[in-house]
């Protein structure tokens, strides 16, 4: 996700405030759409991978006793959900005049589609996927 945001950029300058990358999912929807499913996956949102690495996490800090830990980490979820939440409202929901172009090649964005497939398939898939890595370390 990082990569892909530090490969967009607006008159030849690279971007450096949210408002920067308005209008992107009318000029590069699938992009934008990957990079919808790696922010949710990011902010923890269910049923992306991101939510049950956050809840294994908190629950494994709980159960050592770091319950202080897990608030503070919960707290700190919460606040970076709201701003992938407003990345993802700033794409689609704001018009910008100005073309956003990407630097990406035809390979980089194939890795950046494919990595958001990865966590769409956790989606339908993760309850398996959980189960075979439980069998694995426990």
């Amino acid at each position: 996700m990082f990569f892909l945001l530090l490969c967009l950029r607006r008159e030849e300058s690279q971007l450096v405030n949210v408002s920067n990358i308005s209008g992107l999912a009318k000029t590069n929807p699938i992009i934008s759409f990957s990079l919808v499913i790696l922010l949710l996956s990011m902010a923890g949102i269910p049923p992306f991978a991101g939510f049950f690495t956050k809840f294994y996490v908190f629950t494994y800090a709980i159960e050592q006793g770091f319950l202080y830990l897990a608030i503070i980490g919960i707290i700190f979820s919460v606040v970076s959900a709201y701003y992938y939440l407003k990345i993802i409202k700033t794409m689609y929901l704001e018009d910008s005049n100005d073309e956003l172009s990407s630097s990406l090649d035809k390979k980089q964005s194939l890795v950046v589609v494919i990595s958001a497939m990865i966590m769409l398939l956790f989606v339908f898939y993760g309850d398996s996927l959980i189960k075979v890595i439980n069998n694995i370390y426990i």
